[in-house]
């Protein structure tokens, strides 16, 4: 039952606990008491005792600590007892007049506290014997210490009753018991998995970012769990989180109150700590002396110390849990908070990017000065690879400058850069506050550009790609010739991304050769976009011409976005091994300079690539990372790509279950961005999915619609790619007319360029659909020109060759072939057809040799990357930093690893992943 109650999740040690101290074996009391931080759910865990109570029909009596009632002798003893006082009255004397005069019913003096507590126990004892009792105490740290300490030596004696006594209480600092002699539970956060679980309950569909954020924030506490997301709306908006989240009114009254009796000096201390990143321990002391106009030391800290707030060395004052740095932060006054902020500045003169930040913070109303350093902080952010904190820091200059031209060319900046972040609701709001401004021309064709540059847009939107050309012209005649081509390549992107008419395709294209033609210089960059804007427009026509002139613009450059850019111009055309060592390059400075938006879609095409060419496993670890940081920076169409590679790769892997789901997951995206390339990327990797569990039919039906001319969601590149996928399907389920009908019409674009992965496609196709009397030298022909690099073409080919000798009884020949295929297919890890390889060759009287699960299959993409790379020898801080993880996380995917390769230490891992294997 616990387990469907969402605010219990993740507590499955403590409601057993609870049971059984409600079902004791010799049907008699007990006692516990739940200690655990504010918020931890000690009231829900207690709520959860008093529904398990009234179920055993127990009767249910409670009390709740308040601290207003902390001072008055017996006030909460009365609360308690009140409900039975009236049997006081069946107890013998003396007890019958002492619990009225204990608690100030009548005139007697107050008893001694030993005699109250016995007839306490007594009028318990009383009661329990006519229904079993349930006493529930919450926050007892807020009792008066008369009730407290009899409750203690009650608990202490109940072994003997029906009575059970459940009790909460908040952890401080210290770790001694709260009663002696009564046992303790600790309730401790939830773990990473039940958190997420909890915070999903409650708001699924936050942002990745933000949703990451507050799960960090609430640090496995369930109370913010639940509120954190109520008052986290806008988040997803802003360029970075602020250190101070925003409460709701209970999160903030809950933690507050163990910090409004702090002395004022002990409140300074904490509000420095809380408004510093760094907030070593000299650096607060000094704001807080600046602030108090009299020294402060660390003995002012210890107030803070002892109520379990904070922790103190010589290094740094760190906070306990994180919200209490948010309470302290809304607990202050405006004025308080800008007078901390002015004496930070002052303590960091030495460090620009910590003193602009609090001059900022404290500051109303614009400042130039403040804005030139906001501007000088965005530069250093840049050059660490924080374009997030750049975008802010950018935005936050435009608030501060007075002058308006100026203002409209940071928030422009901003926006340029938050593109490369991907995140569309940071975008959309920085495009609408530009649009308010006075723009010139050039201003607004930049605001084009930023609007329509996201990924996932476009392909259904002609008058889009119109506007961006007309625009791109007016930009180049009037000499901004990087900004045109910047808006000629959004143009080509919508029509790569679609199946538009070729009409704007050569519009494209002559804007195109307009921009090559002006004698003007052009850096790495520009010349790359002009590259994908020939590949994007007319990969057929000039696939030819993209694949030379990437080979010279390649030699010529190490910058990451020019590298990026021409492994996606060469991508698009179909040659993914070309593009692999170019995106290599890219995704390594990528990560260096910290743009998870560009890395992720620079995954996502090495993997897609990779799949193609049958190098899975390193497939994987691409596309799961992809995946991930699509994820989190709001890329939608880069984590579609990364799905289907994914779902690719568990069906070659011969886990169709998988294959499916994550297939599914890649629909859904598709059917929101109604994207025809990725409805198109898709139905491939759907209809290869199928193939491999043997649907040929429904594979067929699902390739045949890349070439349909009425289907909305044709795609010519994709049908060039998945045309030998087609054939093979046809030759399973009986549809070899019609697939030779489809390859006639695609041929004469698969002869026009010489990019591989077409080439390849076109070849399979027609080798397994050709007639009796070719197909021996089709088959031939196809297996002679396969380049190095693409084992698994080769490895298909043979495969379908073998089936072909096979069918045509010529089993002898055919072993040949299906041997050499089925040992490609072991060692590249493609299960499915290795095991169709298998059932040919036990088909022409051959016993197959059993086939081994290799050491990658048994891990999860993320574990291969992280055993690859501890392979390699990195530390688990430098594998977190590379993957974007924290180091915890590493350890705790290495002790996952180590048991599942059966080994003990990290350089054992080097022989299951050596480098040449990868």
């Amino acid at each position: 039952m616990a387990t469907r109650i969402p605010s219990l999740v993740g507590r499955r040690a403590e409601t057993e606990a609870i049971d059984d101290l409600l079902c004791p074996p010799d049907g008699h009391g007990g006692a516990l008491v739940l200690r655990g931080e504010v918020g931890i759910g000690k009231t829900t865990l207690l709520a959860f005792a008093r529904e398990r109570g009234t179920e055993q029909g127990r009767r249910v009596l409670a009390l709740t600590g308040v601290p207003s009632e902390s001072g008055l002798p017996f006030a909460g003893l009365h609360r308690l007892l009140r409900p039975v006082l009236a049997g006081a009255g069946a107890l013998a004397e003396p007890q019958r007049a002492t619990l009225p005069a204990a608690v100030g019913l009548g005139d007697a003096d107050r008893p001694e506290p030993f005699r109250i507590a016995l007839a306490v126990l007594d009028l318990l004892a009383e009661c329990a014997a006519i229904r079993p009792l349930l006493l529930l105490v919450d926050d007892v740290q807020w009792l008066d210490r008369a009730t407290s300490d009899l409750l203690a030596f009650v608990a202490r004696r109940l072994s003997c009753d029906p009575v059970v006594l459940l009790a909460a209480a908040t952890q401080g600092e210290t770790e001694q018991p709260l009663w002696e002699g009564v046992e303790e539970l600790a309730v401790s956060p939830l773990d990473t998995g039940h958190a997420a679980r909890l915070l999903d309950a409650g708001a699924p569909g936050l942002a990745p970012f933000v949703r990451a954020r507050l799960l960090e924030e609430a640090d496995g506490n369930p109370l913010a769990l639940v509120e954190l997301p109520l008052a986290a709306r806008g988040l997803e908006s802003l360029a970075t989180i602020p250190r101070w989240l925003p409460l709701t009114v209970n999160l903030q009254r809950a933690f507050e109150t163990r910090i409004t009796d702090l002395p004022d000096t002990t409140r300074a201390l904490l509000l420095a700590a809380a408004l510093d990143a760094p907030a070593a321990t000299g650096d607060v002391l000094a704001a807080a002396t600046a602030v108090r106009g009299e020294p402060v030391t660390v003995d002012d800290l210890v107030p803070a110390v002892d109520a379990g707030l904070v922790c103190v060395d010589r290094h740094a004052i760190r906070f306990r849990h994180p919200i209490l740095r948010s309470t302290v932060h809304h607990a202050a006054t405006v004025v308080q908070r800008h007078a901390t902020h002015t004496a930070l500045a002052a303590v960091h003169a030495d460090r620009p990017d910590l003193a602009i930040r609090h001059l900022a913070a404290s500051t109303v109303g614009p400042d130039d000065a403040i804005a030139a350093g906001l501007e000088g902080d965005a530069a250093r952010s840049l050059r660490s690879g924080a374009v997030a904190a750049a975008v802010g820091a950018l935005e936050l200059a435009a608030a501060f400058t007075r002058d308006a031209r100026g203002r409209v060319e940071l928030l422009l900046r901003s926006a340029e850069l938050a593109v490369g972040l991907g995140r569309c609701d940071l975008l959309r709001r920085l495009v609408r506050t530009t649009e308010g401004l006075e723009l010139n021309a050039t201003d607004r064709a930049r605001l084009l550009w930023i609007a329509e540059s996201p990924a996932g847009r476009g392909g259904r939107a002609p008058a889009a790609v119109r506007s961006l050309l007309h625009t791109a012209e007016r930009m180049r005649a009037g000499g901004e010739t990087g900004l045109a081509v910047r808006l000629t390549s959004a143009a080509a992107g919508h029509l790569y991304r679609g199946n538009g008419d070729s009409g704007l395709h050569q519009e494209v294209l002559r804007a195109a050769d307009r921009l090559a033609g002006e004698r003007v210089a052009r850096c790495a960059t520009e010349d790359a976009t002009m590259l994908l804007i020939a590949a994007q427009a007319a990969p057929v026509e000039r696939g030819a011409r993209v694949i030379e002139a990437a080979r010279a613009l390649a030699r010529s450059t190490d910058d990451a976005a020019a590298l990026h850019t021409t492994a996606r111009a060469l991508w698009c055309v179909g040659a993914p091994e070309r593009a692999d060592p170019l995106l290599t390059a890219a995704v390594e400075r990528l990560r260096q300079q910290g743009r998870p938006a560009l890395l992720a879609e620079a995954l996502a095409l090495r993997a897609s690539g990779r799949v193609a060419m049958g190098r899975f496993d390193p497939a994987r670890q691409d596309a799961d990372e992809a995946r991930r940081l699509a994820g989190e920076t709001g890329w939608p169409e880069w984590e579609a790509t990364a799905l289907t590679v994914l779902g690719c790769a568990a069906a070659v892997h011969d886990d169709p279950g998988a294959a499916r789901r994550l297939i599914d997951e890649a629909h859904a995206i598709a059917v929101r961005l109604d994207s025809p390339l990725l409805h198109a990327t898709v139905r491939t990797a759907r209809g290869m999915a199928l193939s491999c569990a043997g649907e040929y039919a429904e594979a067929y039906a699902q390739l045949r619609r890349l070439t349909d001319p009425t289907d909305d969601d044709r795609h010519l590149m994709t049908a060039l790619w998945a045309v030998g996928d087609l054939a093979e399907a046809a030759v399973h389920c009986g549809e070899q007319a019609d697939a030779r009908e489809v390859v006639e019409r695609l041929e004469p674009s698969a002869v026009r360029t010489p990019a591989a992965r077409v080439r390849l496609a076109a070849r399979h196709a027609r080798a397994v659909l050709a007639d009796e009397d070719e197909a021996g030298a089709a088959f031939g022909s196809a297996l002679a020109a396969v380049p190095a690099g693409w084992p698994l073409a080769r490895a298909r080919l043979q495969l379908a060759h073998g089936e072909w000798l096979r069918r045509r009884r010529r089993v002898l020949e055919s072993r040949t072939p299906l041997r050499a295929a089925r040992d490609t297919f072991d060692d590249l890890g493609a299960a499915a057809w290795g095991r169709r390889a298998r059932q040919e060759l036990e088909a022409t009287g051959e016993t197959g040799r059993h086939r081994a699960p290799r050491a990658a299959e048994r891990l999860t993409p993320q574990e291969l990357q992280i055993a690859t790379l501890a392979a390699d020898g990195l530390s688990n801080k430098e594998i977190g930093a590379r993957l974007y993880v924290s180091h915890r996380t590493v350890s705790t995917h290495l002790s996952r690893i180590f048991p599942k390769l059966g080994v003990t230490s990290r350089h054992q891992l080097a022989r299951f992943f050596p480098p040449e294997n990868r």
